[in-house]
């Protein structure tokens, strides 16, 4: 209950910067599991507002292993799974995360599985 009442708060922060600054959200993986929260709890921000998060947290680490998934995730759902595939396929050759292996191999392995599953359809 705190931490769905704490990722509501912050999301509704007011943030103040310069036109060219980049915040970065290290709790939520930089934005990518908090819009990955926000599509998946619609009553909170819906779609529009996950996808804004989602391609914000791309925009920070267009490479990483989890805004690539977690956008390609989003993908599936909204049904643009042919969108997908290029940012589930990026995801699979993000490099290991120090410290993550265990948290890296299993999310490859959820990358691998819907893979087969937008194959399938």
């Amino acid at each position: 209950v705190y931490a769905a009442g704490l990722m509501l708060m912050w999301s509704c922060d007011l943030i103040v910067g310069a036109d060219d600054v980049v915040f970065a959200d290290v709790v939520g993986t930089r934005l990518g599991m908090c819009g990955l929260a926000y599509f998946a709890h619609p009553w909170e921000f819906g779609p529009r507002k996950a996808k804004e998060l989602l391609q914000k947290a791309l925009a920070i680490n267009p490479q990483g292993l989890d805004p690539n998934f977690f956008y390609g995730e989003y993908l599936v759902e909204t049904e643009h799974a042919s969108e997908a595939v290029n940012y589930l396929e990026r995801a699979l050759q993000a490099p290991q995360r120090p410290g993550r292996q265990i948290a890296d191999t299993g999310r490859r392995e959820e990358i691998r599985a819907l893979l087969a599953k937008i194959k399938a359809d």
